[in-house]
């Protein structure tokens, strides 16, 4: 699968991300006594797309943990 070419925003919610990844796993965290949701992609050639979500799934952070280079 290609790295999908398109940028995760402040508007993005888990709603739209579960369209590109419909088998994504959402992980319940708290971080500092709020609750939020947590997603990890592994994106071949590409890393970790690491996404946090407020609980009602709007898009607080995004990440790309890079896939290590030889």
């Amino acid at each position: 699968m290609k790295f999908p070419r398109i940028s995760f925003t402040k508007g993005t919610t888990l709603c739209d991300l579960k369209k590109l990844y419909p088998s994504l796993q959402v992980r319940p965290v708290a971080i500092a006594d709020q609750k939020y949701l947590e997603v990890q992609i592994m994106e071949p050639g590409v890393g970790i797309l690491w996404f946090i979500f407020s609980q009602q799934e709007e898009l607080i952070e995004f990440e790309i943990l890079p896939a290590y280079q030889k």
